[in-house]
């Protein structure tokens, strides 16, 4: 912010020399390299005119806009930080829910696919016993049935 001042300061001079007539011996001051007492006293006639008091004056109210505006863009930042931060934390606590209940849906379905497996498993030699018995009794009914055929056709000549 000096370094705006201080341009400033030296576009009040300018001015100030052009005005008061001034110009040219701030030309000579210029190209001679002035000391250090020459900028005090033109320092000190620019600090006397309204134009550079009323710089000094803008400059000073604008720093200040900029250190309000600054503390207010901080106090915001870390409002928005801070905000972030639950949010991350709020997300991380899903995750960590999520994954229990997907731990718990898993824990169950295998539980239920190993029961399907063993009742499955168990039950796999079930099906031999009724299906011998099945050929058994249309054995035993295909072999009635024959001999009545030919019981019957026996006794009776077609020719």
């Amino acid at each position: 912010m000096r370094v705006a001042t201080a341009w400033l300061l030296l576009l009040a001079a300018v001015v100030a020399a052009a005005c008061f007539g001034k110009a040219e011996a701030r030309r000579e001051r210029a190209a001679a390299k002035e000391t250090d007492e020459e900028d005090e006293e033109l320092v000190k006639l620019l600090k006397e005119t309204d134009f550079v008091k009323m710089l000094e004056m803008t400059a000073e109210k604008n720093d200040r806009k900029l250190e309000e505006l600054h503390h207010r863009l901080e106090n915001e930042l870390a409002r928005v930080n801070k905000h972030f931060e639950e949010m991350l934390d709020k997300i991380h606590e899903s995750e960590q829910n999520i994954e229990k209940n997907l731990e718990k849906v898993e824990l169950s379905v295998l539980g239920k696919v190993n029961k399907a497996k063993e009742k499955a498993t168990a039950s796999q030699g079930g099906w031999k016993l009724p299906f011998i018995i099945l050929l058994a009794a249309l054995g035993a009914v295909s072999a009635f049935f024959y001999r009545l055929y030919n019981k019957a056709t026996k006794h009776s000549h077609f020719l």
